[in-house]
């Protein structure tokens, strides 16, 4: 029986890297959000914008997430009016003063774009 060696060769083309966008590099160069101040009745919240926006009247922000009663970060399920500078959106469950926000992605509907990633917490 014949015994056959074998020598590896290392590759001969480098191997290519992906390229990953930095944390956090999602959508910084949209506009700020402001405030987020709770409305009546609690399951709904106004956010205010550095600039004016406007909402195209169909798709819901729901990357637009708060803590509410039903639990950490639920997205918004609804737009219930716009301004100028301004959205007011609703939730499933009631959100309180002090309640944790966040936007992690870019939010639906809303021109122009929303910088992301954002956090803060809900004001009276």
């Amino acid at each position: 029986m014949v015994q056959i060696d074998f020598i590896f060769q290392p590759r001969k083309v480098p191997r290519r890297r992906e390229r990953h966008a930095p944390p956090g590099s999602g959508g910084a160069n949209g506009i700020a959000i402001t405030s987020v101040q709770l409305s009546t009745p609690a399951t709904q919240v106004k956010i205010h914008f550095a600039s004016n926006v406007t909402w195209n009247g169909t798709d819901v922000p729901s990357a637009f997430k708060a803590d509410t009663i039903d639990g950490p970060l639920d997205g918004c399920i609804n737009v219930l009016g716009s301004g100028p500078n301004w959205i007011e959106v609703e939730f499933n469950g009631d959100v309180a003063v002090g309640a944790n926000w966040q936007v992690a992605a870019p939010m639906a509907g809303i021109t122009p774009a929303v910088a992301w990633p954002q956090s803060g917490v809900v004001t009276a």
